[in-house]
Order: C-alpha cells, then sequence, then structure tokens
C-alpha cells in the first residue's frame, strides 16, 4: 500500500464525519469543472477522487437514467459514505471502485470524459496516472478538473497556518511536486505532466473564489480546521497535548475572527481549472 493509500485510508473517517461542510466549502470549485466538461446526457464519466460522493450524484443528474459514472478513490471510509449516498439517491447509473488511479483497471476507449474536484494531486507517479486515464478516454474524449495553486494563492491555507507558528514545530516541507494538496500547483510542471500522459489542448486557468471555510461561520471553521487540513495534520504529527490544543484552537479562532463575521466568514482561495483533450 502506497503512504497514499495508507493516509486516506486511516485518516478518512475524518473527512466523511465532516463531510457536509467540506462539500459546501470546495462546491463552487467543482462547480467550474462541471460547467468546463458540459456532461450530456448518457455520457460516461469517470470521476477520479471522487470521495464521499457529492460529485458523483452531480454528474449522475447530468448523464441522467442512460448514462454512466464511474467513481474511483482509495480510501474504503470514504466510498462507504459515497455508496450509502448513491443507495439513497437510488442513482443505478452510478458504479464505485476503489483503487490507485495510476493502476486502477479502466477499459480502454471507455469514457466520454473525465472529471475530478480535488482528487488529482495525490498520485506517486502522475504522469503514469494521467496516461491509464488518457487510455481510458475515447478519441476526442475530454477532462476537467480542479486543483490547487500554490499557497501564495490561498489565504485560507497560510492565514490559519500564520496563526499557529509560534505554536508548533513545523515538519521541513516536502520536495515540490510530492504526493499532496499542493502538488500539481507548478502551471510548467502540470502541463508537462499532462502532455507526456498524452493529452492535447491543454488549458490552464487560474481561478480565485472566496470560500467559505468549514461551511462559512466561524464555529464551523475553526471545528473543521481543527480536525482537517494543514493545521490539523501539524497537529498530529506532533502529538500536541490538550493545552497546546486548546492554544491552537484559540489561535486559528483569532485568525478566522480578524477575517470576517461570525456568520458570512470568507476566505480567498485559488485553484487552476484544468482542460483537456485526447486526440
Amino acid at each position: 500500500m502506497s503512504d497514499q493509500e495508507e493516509y486516506w485510508n486511516e485518516h478518512g473517517n475524518t473527512w466523511v464525519v465532516w463531510q457536509e461542510r467540506l462539500d459546501r466549502q470546495i462546491a463552487p470549485h467543482g462547480q467550474l469543472a462541471l460547467d468546463a466538461l458540459a456532461v450530456k446526457p448518457d455520457e460516461a464519466i469517470l470521476d477520479v477522487g471522487c470521495g464521499c460522493g457529492d460529485t458523483l450524484l452531480a454528474l449522475a443528474e447530468r448523464v441522467g437514467v442512460g448514462g454512466r459514472v464511474v467513481g474511483l478513490d482509495v480510501s474504503a471510509p470514504m466510498l462507504e459514505r459515497a455508496r450509502e449516498r448513491v443507495a439513497n439517491a437510488g442513482a443505478d447509473q452510478v458504479t464505485i471502485q476503489q483503487g490507485d488511479a495510476a493502476k486502477a483497471s479502466l477499459t480502454a476507449e471507455s469514457f466520454d470524459a473525465l472529471f475530478s474536484r480535488f482528487g488529482v494531486m495525490f498520485f506517486e507517479e502522475p504522469i503514469e496516472a494521467f496516461s491509464n486515464f488518457h487510455r481510458a478516454l475515447r478519441p476526442g474524449g475530454r477532462m476537467a478538473f480542479v486543483c490547487w495553486r500554490g499557497p501564495q494563492d490561498n489565504p485560507w491555507i497560510t492565514v490559519p497556518m500564520a496563526a499557529v507558528a509560534p505554536l508548533l514545530e513545523f515538519p521541513p516541507p516536502p520536495p515540490p511536486g510530492s504526493p499532496g494538496m499542493l502538488a500539481l500547483a507548478d502551471e510548467e510542471r502540470l502541463r508537462g505532466i499532462l502532455a507526456e500522459a498524452g493529452f492535447t489542448e491543454i488549458k490552464l486557468q487560474p481561478e480565485d473564489i472566496a470560500m467559505a471555510p468549514g461551511g462559512g461561520t466561524l464555529d464551523g471553521a475553526v471545528e473543521v480546521f481543527m480536525e482537517v487540513g494543514p493545521v490539523a495534520s501539524v497537529l498530529r504529527n506532533s502529538g500536541a497535548d490538550d493545552a497546546t490544543r486548546q492554544r491552537v484552537e484559540d489561535a486559528v479562532r483569532q485568525a478566522f475572527a480578524a477575517e470576517g463575521g461570525d456568520e458570512q466568514l470568507e476566505l480567498g482561495s485559488g485553484c487552476w481549472l484544468v482542460t483537456a483533450r485526447r486526440a
């Protein structure tokens, strides 16, 4: 099992717990990719990194009962939640597959399009993964996804991290391009990966969106960021005691409070909207 598979299976339950708030947090970003993909009725769509199933349901609605949506993810806890949501919605056109995207068994030329909402940054071998997707698309098939740009474009990352920096010992940053949230932030590297995987008509459009962290309230943001994301990761890996956790929570709350009101908290976020085709 790769490090990413181990991480998402060990910590996926946390994402399940906070699923509704996290979905609200990144829904506007996913909508950009949905609009760019322009899904048609009866199409076959691959959703990479489908997580707890929010985007599976959105895609199922667009392809209709005559279409097909396949969700792919490594996290068993998140996929369990996705299966539950799909069953409750009666979305029989959706199937779910657990596995590493780079090695997943995907029938050649079986999809009209590929979609992902922040699910493509975690590959150990990104060229291998995107080559696998390229083979799975039919000739002329299209791809649309969103991935994060750098920290300088994402105050939702830097604001809480700066607030807790005096309280925690940060690990050294991973090498550029390492699997993780910001792995595809570099425009030149991302273009090169997609081109080497065989894609054409590659377009990267920077998008800046006012994001509602934790669903948009101060309490919600603090609760979620103490359990999910970069601050939570540093806390978890440092083995912080209760007193340190409380100081960190107070610092995060103060930093978020300075950014907006209790009920309408927003922070800037920057992503790439990426589109490409198989020739």
